[in-house]
């Protein structure tokens, strides 16, 4: 917990108007979506309602005010009157209603999400807060508008969590993957197994990337054989990435790698059974273009379900840009990757144009809520994929990024990070 609050406790200070205190701790940041009017591209605040806390743990009803955003605490939210900064009238109900928004500078009605639109943006518009050192001087809750501070450390979250997943990865999970053993690896996928089979799961896909040591992937098969789960375990790989920090041990040569994928497909897949092995190359910043290539045509000539994730965290669009001059996704679709027998997991940065590719292929999603919060990777498009008709399903990504396998978690989290 110190290195925790070492590392990024300062992103979760803020300053105290209410007593004049400087860095006190932050409880809640809240935020709303945005949307571009088409007519006339002003950001148009995606407000269902504008009542921020009832007089339930707080004495008073807290209103943001439509006009400035300006909190404002009222007695009575049916006799709200006018915000203190502005003198605007204040509302209780918000423009944003089932998908329909007015822009209040053409008054031109806003859908959303809408084909082509690609993420919702956000909004910061305030933050709760504590003061212990003041307990006992105030009753209820404490609000604040965001100041240029906030907004700076905002910012600076932003920029950072670019960086969690390949900072967890070369970090903490490369550096522990590359000491697992059979053993170890039967035994999670077994508490894997049983965890989501406890709360209704009976079909999963299993992406098992990292090899060190051989039989890893038999490993899971069999721990799917002993507790009846039906599924595909993917055997996959990551052919670079040495210089982003992954450990040696885990590179393989795409023919090593895809060789015993195909010992692997030959010995467990059988028309019709319950356990398949598929193939599994791990994300686009730990491959290269012939891993892509061989790994398409060897589930070409196979049949196989093939996954891979995809546009995870900006970290994966700034090197696909750097390398390819485009999105990974457009560099999948390119290569020939994309497919109606692959599977894309997160697909969290995911522009308009690349959700029209996965359509365009009809390739399946995977949305993992609680991973994506867990590294800060952001919330994935699940609107607009369902919009365009995308198969979206829900996911974990492992209780290494996650914590837990229960599907109930994943129901819980979803709607709101989706």
């Amino acid at each position: 917990m110190a290195a925790l609050e070492r590392d990024i406790g300062e992103l979760y200070r803020t300053d105290c108007p209410a007593f004049g205190d400087a860095d006190v701790p932050v409880k809640y940041f809240l935020w709303f979506k945005t949307i571009a009017c088409e007519t006339c591209r002003h950001e148009i605040d995606l407000f269902p309602g504008y009542l921020l806390a009832e007089d339930v743990r707080h004495p008073r009803n807290v209103l943001v005010c439509a006009q400035c955003g300006e909190l404002n605490e009222v007695e009575d939210i049916h006799r709200a009157g006018s915000c203190s900064h502005c003198q605007h009238e204040l509302l209780v109900s918000g423009p944003a209603k089932r998908g329909r928004c007015e822009c209040p500078v053409c008054g031109t009605e806003a859908k959303f999400p809408r084909k082509g639109m690609g993420p919702l943006g956000r909004r910061l518009f305030a933050i709760e807060y504590a003061n212990p050192a003041r307990k006992g001087q105030y009753k209820g809750r404490l609000f604040k508008n965001p100041d240029a501070k906030d907004l700076a450390r905002a910012e600076k979250a932003r920029k950072r969590s670019s960086m969690v997943l390949k900072k967890w990865f070369t970090c903490m999970t490369g550096p522990a993957a590359a000491q697992l053993t059979v053993s170890d690896a039967h035994t999670a996928a077994l508490h894997g197994c049983v965890e989501s089979i406890r709360s209704g799961v009976t079909t999963l896909v299993d992406f098992m990337y990292v090899h060190p040591r051989p039989g890893l992937t038999q490993a899971v098969v069999d721990a799917y054989e002993v507790t009846g789960m039906r599924g595909f375990v993917c055997r996959g790989f990551l052919s670079d990435g040495v210089q982003y920090g992954v450990p040696e041990a885990l590179i393989e040569t795409p023919q090593a790698a895809l060789a015993d994928a195909r010992r692997m497909i030959a010995a467990n897949n059988r028309p019709g059974g319950r356990v398949q092995v598929g193939l599994a190359p791990c994300m686009i910043w730990t491959l290269d273009d012939e891993s892509l290539r061989q790994t398409r045509a060897l589930a070409d000539e196979l049949g196989v379900l093939l996954t891979i994730h995809v546009a995870e965290t900006p970290f994966e669009l700034e090197h696909a840009a750097r390398v390819y001059g485009r999105s990974d996704t457009e560099v999948l679709s390119d290569l020939g990757v994309l497919g109606p027998d692959v599977l894309a997991v997160h697909c969290v940065q995911c522009g308009g144009r690349d959700l029209d590719l996965l359509r365009r292929h009809n390739t399946k999603v995977s949305h993992n809520p609680c991973s994506n919060l867990y590294l800060a990777s952001g919330f994935a498009p699940v609107p607009e994929m369902l919009t365009r008709g995308i198969t979206v399903g829900l996911g974990s990504d492992g209780p290494a990024s996650s914590n837990n396998h229960s599907l109930f978690v994943r129901i819980r989290r979803g709607p709101p990070c989706g």
